[in-house]
């Protein structure tokens, strides 16, 4: 897991000037140090906190930002099958079905809103408003939902 990681670098990242590395395959010693190293750091980020980084974007562009994506029917789409997945995924689990049962629908529904947004993506698939999204959205969900076997969960 340690290759994973990188290694602080403090000059290129301010918050990482309290960082210490820590090798637990070492002596006895050495891990002594590590505890004296790790008390020293505390003391001197108490002692000098880093100051919060600051976002440099103003309030009126982020409302527009807002505004744009609340508009924008992938998105729309997007909200519409989470709120779905979670009323099929309910649904299922109040008629106790096993867990194997639970993780393939769970597999079946994020599998077909992928598809689903994919198609929309490349204007496969397309909705007029907001209405005829959400009218004609929730028929092609439900229909993958039946047509993978779930139906009994389609309402």
């Amino acid at each position: 897991m340690a290759a994973r990681f990188e290694v602080p670098n403090p000059d290129q990242n301010v918050w990482e000037k309290h960082s210490i590395s820590v090798n637990t395959n070492s002596s006895p010693r050495a891990l002594e140090n590590s505890v004296i190293q790790t008390m020293d750091l505390i003391t001197r980020a108490l002692s000098a906190p880093s100051k919060p980084m600051l976002d440099d974007v103003d309030q009126t562009s982020r409302v527009v930002d807002r505004q744009i994506c609340s508009e924008n029917m992938i998105h729309q789409a997007d909200l519409l099958m989470r709120k779905l997945t979670a009323e099929y995924m309910k649904e299922a689990s109040r008629n106790t079905r096993s867990k194997d049962h639970m993780r393939t629908l769970s597999t079946c529904l994020s599998d077909s809103k992928s598809d689903i947004l994919q198609k929309m993506k490349k204007g496969v698939v397309y909705f007029h408003s907001s209405e005829d999204l959400i009218s004609k959205l929730s028929n092609i969900f439900r229909d993958k939902i039946v047509v993978a076997g779930y139906g009994d969960f389609a309402r």
